[in-house]
Parts: C-alpha cells; sequence; structure tokens
C-alpha cells in the first residue's frame, strides 16, 4: 500500500508532500496504528508505506475519509469559513392558470441554490450514534433539533434500514485518496455524480415566474374551428394567447410539447376523440370512408372509399358526413 497519509508523533494526519525527511520525525497508521516509513526518493511517486503490511486499504480509505472531513468542517466553525451545501428549488409557473381558456402549470427547469452548513449545523462528531445508527459523521445544531449523517461509501453503500428511517443522508463516493480532495472546496454538490442524497425535500415554488402574453415555452396546440375544420401546430404561449381571441374558434386543446411527438399520428387521435366526445368537426380522420392509399400510382397517402378518390386535404370532408 502507498499511502499519501499517516500520523505524526502528535497524532496529527500529515501528507507525504508535507514531509522533511531530513528531520528523521517517526510517524505511524492513523488506521491500524503500525509504524509507517516516509518515502520520498528520487524514482518512485512519494508516499508512505507499512513497516509491516497488515492494514487494508479499504478501512484506510474509509477513515481517511472522515479525518480529513472532520478536519476541514472543523476548521471552518474554527476559522468562520463557509462550508457549502447545494439544494434542488422546484418551480412552477401558474400565470396561466389565470386564463380561463388556458388552464395550464409548467414545470420550469429546477434552480440550485446553497446554504452555508455551518450556520446551521455547529456540532461535528465522528461515528457518534443516534436512533440506534452510527453516523460516519454527524452534524447538530445547538440552536435547533436538526441532524444530518454524512456516510462515505467505499465498498458499502448506506443500508435499506439506514435509509427508511427517515434520518437526512449525504452520501459520498469515496474510491480513491483522491477522492478525498473534493473536501478541501468546502462545497458539496447537489448534481455530482459521487454524492447521493436521502430524505432531503425539494422546496417547491408555485407562482406567476411569465406574463402569459410574453411567454415562449412551446406547446401544441390542437383547435377546431366554427366551420368544422381543425388544426394542429406548435407554438409558443404568446402565440396560443393571440389564437384564443379567434372568434371562429370553437374548440380547443393545449397540449404538452415533446420533441418526440408524432403531429400526424396526435392530429388523428385528437380528431377522431373530438368526433366521439360529440364537437361539431368536420374532418376526414373522423370519417368511416378513408382508408390507406394504396392504388399504384398515388400522390397522397390517404384514399376516399365513398368518392374513390384520394384525400388531399382531410379538412375537406364532404358535406354529408359520415362518422366513424
Amino acid at each position: 500500500m502507498k499511502n499519501l497519509y499517516a500520523n505524526n508523533t502528535s497524532n496529527e494526519l500529515i501528507h507525504i508532500d508535507d514531509v522533511d525527511k531530513s528531520l528523521h520525525h517517526k510517524f505511524h497508521c492513523f488506521n491500524c496504528n503500525d509504524e509507517m516509513i516516509a518515502r520520498k526518493g528520487k524514482t518512485n511517486a512519494h508516499h508512505f508505506s507499512h513497516k509491516k503490511l497488515t492494514c487494508s486499504f479499504e478501512s484506510y480509505i474509509h477513515k481517511l475519509a472522515k479525518l480529513k472531513f472532520y478536519e476541514q468542517y472543523r476548521t471552518c466553525l474554527k476559522d468562520e469559513i463557509p462550508f457549502f451545501i447545494e439544494y434542488k428549488i422546484n418551480q412552477t409557473c401558474t400565470s396561466c392558470l389565470t386564463h380561463e381558456k388556458i388552464q395550464v402549470s409548467c414545470a420550469l427547469n429546477n434552480k440550485i441554490e446553497k446554504l452555508d452548513l455551518t450556520k446551521v449545523f455547529d456540532i461535528i462528531s465522528v461515528e457518534k450514534k443516534h436512533n440506534g445508527f452510527v453516523a460516519d459523521i454527524i452534524l447538530e445544531s445547538s440552536k435547533i433539533f436538526d441532524k444530518i449523517f454524512i456516510e462515505f461509501a467505499v465498498t458499502h453503500q448506506c443500508t435499506h434500514e439506514k435509509i427508511n428511517s427517515g434520518l437526512r443522508i449525504i452520501e459520498i463516493n469515496i474510491q480513491k485518496e483522491s477522492d478525498i480532495l473534493q473536501f478541501n472546496n468546502c462545497h458539496i454538490e447537489v448534481l455530482s455524480e459521487n454524492i447521493k442524497f436521502y430524505n432531503f425535500t425539494a422546496k417547491h415554488f408555485r407562482k406567476s415566474f411569465y406574463v402569459s402574453n410574453s411567454c415562449k415555452m412551446p406547446f401544441y396546440f390542437f383547435r377546431i374551428f366554427k366551420n368544422g375544420s381543425a388544426k394542429l401546430d406548435s407554438t409558443k404561449m404568446y402565440g396560443i394567447v393571440q389564437d384564443l381571441q379567434d372568434e371562429n374558434l370553437l374548440y380547443h386543446e393545449i397540449i404538452e410539447f415533446d420533441y418526440r411527438f408524432n403531429e400526424e399520428k396526435k392530429f388523428i387521435q385528437l380528431v377522431q376523440a373530438a368526433a366521439d366526445s360529440g364537437i361539431a368537426i368536420k374532418n376526414c380522420h373522423a370519417c368511416r370512408f378513408i382508408t390507406e392509399n394504396k392504388r399504384r400510382e398515388q400522390y397522397y397517402s390517404l384514399f376516399c372509399k365513398l368518392h374513390k378518390a384520394e384525400i388531399v386535404d382531410s379538412n375537406h370532408a364532404c358535406k354529408k358526413f359520415w362518422k366513424k
């Protein structure tokens, strides 16, 4: 094992780069207490090695993570340095709910905020027991009854029992010594792939973030006009607000935008659903005589079995309409 950290004679954690070999200091492993030798030659990478190899790297790296986090957080408390944690805020725009013809709310992108943990959690302990569980690190507050478990996953993740306890847990994946350097940033990122959050509840703001008649959020807008014709297209909300003022509008639906959306297929479904519900629509897709155009020489994909002719525009339906 080539370790980067060891304890000096004062039981202080020290990095190999901070060792002055000319002073001939002694070092020991903080995990197994075995004597360690500082290797600072010219060929191999500098490291500490055990005099007798009795230590497990997994237990070494796990304990190192606890010690370094504890050391950094204590320094932040002592020197009034912020130690930030990020958290998500869910946002929902409700401005269109005030419009009687729209009644749509939109989930916006999550907002990331950060909190200085030291302002709330001014007590830190290593391997402290709480509610039958032992935390690698536990952060507590002397001001309010609140706790956060910090767990370091080397080979074992948090148990289901601990997760299901309802306790707030931050699990940090540690595989190598360099992963511990992230503690020096004094910043726990909510979007980090190496960090999992359990039992944290995201804040949710519901308010009018945008004005409807200037909103650029995309939607699909389906409408039926008084002459029975139908139309489906993608547009921005401000365009929908304008189109809703059309006096010829008989019926409409506002549909959430999706890039995987098949407009033609959805248009047919909406037309048929409108006809089934009794809306005065006159479109060939709701007629029982429409079929696929299988003629050898064809230009349009749809065919009318009643008139033996290709359908150029499904909105040009017969005066005598034969609903499915």
